[in-house]
C-alpha cells in the first residue's frame, strides 16, 4: 500500500510536467495609430482635421487646405488619436497644445511611441502638419 502511494505521486507529477502550457489566444500586440485628428484652439468655432497616416514609412501628415489655413495656428493644436484598447501612447496628447510645424532643419518637432501593453511592442511615428498649396 505504501508503494501505492509513491507511484500515484509519480504519476500525477510526470502528467502535471507532460501537459503544454495554454496558449493565451487573446494576446494582442498591434501597436498602429488608426487615425489622428488635429483641432483648432483659440477660435470661437473649433475646426478639425483628420491626418493621412502611413503606417510603411511612420508617418503622420496634416495637410491643411489653403482655404482653411486662418482657422488652425500650427504651432498651438490639439491632437487625439485613435488606438487599439490594449496600447498606450506617449507623450500623452491630452497633456498639451501641439507645435505640429517642422523645426529649422526640416524635421518633425513630434515623435510618438505607441506600446503595446501587453508585449511591449512599440512603434514610432514623426507628426507634422503644413498648408497645402491647394
Amino acid at each position: 500500500m505504501k508503494y501505492l502511494k509513491y507511484i500515484a505521486a509519480a504519476l500525477l507529477l510526470l502528467g502535471t510536467l507532460s501537459c503544454k502550457k495554454a496558449v493565451n489566444p487573446f494576446v494582442h500586440d498591434d501597436v498602429t495609430i488608426t487615425s489622428m485628428v488635429m483641432s483648432s484652439t483659440g477660435f470661437d468655432i473649433v475646426s478639425t482635421l483628420e491626418a493621412t497616416i502611413d503606417q510603411e514609412a511612420g508617418t503622420i501628415v496634416f495637410a491643411v487646405p489653403r482655404a482653411d489655413r486662418s482657422k488652425f495656428d500650427l504651432t498651438k493644436v490639439k491632437l487625439s488619436a485613435t488606438i487599439w484598447f490594449d496600447a498606450s501612447i506617449s507623450p500623452k496628447l491630452s497633456d498639451r497644445l501641439w507645435d505640429v510645424t517642422k523645426d529649422e532643419d526640416g524635421n518633425p518637432r513630434i515623435t510618438l511611441t505607441v506600446t503595446s501593453d501587453q508585449t511591449g511592442t512599440t512603434k514610432q511615428y514623426q507628426v507634422w502638419g503644413y498648408v497645402s498649396s491647394k
